[in-house]
C-alpha cells in the first residue's frame, strides 16, 4: 500500500525551508500524531543533509522545525476547522486529505492564509465521493493556478 509519498511530500517541506528564505510549510493531517509523523521525516531528512547544506536548527519539538538562518519553519497541524488560521503560508501538505474530519472548515481557513505563489499539495487515499479531497480532485483542472492530479493505481505500489 505504501509507495513512499509521505517521505517524498516531508523532502519537498525541507526543501522549501532550506531554498526558500522565510517559508512556512504547514503539513496538515488528521491528527496531531499523525502530523508529528510527517514533520519527524522532514527532521530526519535534514540530518542526513550533506554538510554544505546543512543549517542550524532553531525549535524543534513535535509541532514545529525550525531553520532560523533561514527564517524557514514547518509547522504539524491536526486538522481542525481553524488549523493554520492566522499564520501565512508558502507551502500547505494536505495528508491523507479524504480522512480529515473537518477538512472543509480547514481548507476555507487555510486559503486565505496563503502567500503569493504558495502551493498546496493535497493527497490521500480515496475515501467515495463528495468529501472534500473529491471536490479538489475533480475541481484541480479548474482552478485559477495550475494544478495537477495524479492518481497511482494499485499495481504501481
Amino acid at each position: 500500500r505504501q509507495v513512499g509519498f509521505s517521505h517524498l511530500v516531508a523532502y519537498r517541506a525541507l526543501h522549501r525551508a532550506l531554498f526558500q528564505q522565510g517559508s512556512n510549510t504547514l503539513l496538515v493531517s488528521q491528527g496531531q500524531e499523525e502530523s508529528g509523523d510527517l514533520l519527524e521525516k522532514a527532521r530526519l531528512l535534514h540530518g542526513v543533509q550533506p554538510p554544505h547544506l546543512s543549517t542550524p536548527v532553531g525549535k524543534n519539538n513535535e509541532s514545529e522545525f525550525e531553520l532560523p538562518r533561514r527564517q524557514s519553519k514547518i509547522l504539524a497541524l491536526p486538522s481542525t476547522p481553524g488549523a493554520g488560521r492566522g499564520s501565512t503560508s508558502s507551502e500547505v501538505v494536505y495528508d491523507e486529505h479524504a480522512h480529515h474530519k473537518y477538512a472543509e472548515e480547514n481548507w476555507a481557513s487555510i486559503l486565505p492564509t496563503l502567500s503569493e505563489n504558495a502551493q498546496i499539495v493535497v493527497a490521500s487515499t480515496a475515501k467515495g465521493v463528495g468529501n472534500q479531497f473529491w471536490k479538489v480532485w475533480k475541481e484541480s483542472g479548474g482552478m485559477a493556478a495550475p494544478a495537477r492530479s495524479w492518481f497511482l493505481r494499485r499495481q504501481s505500489r
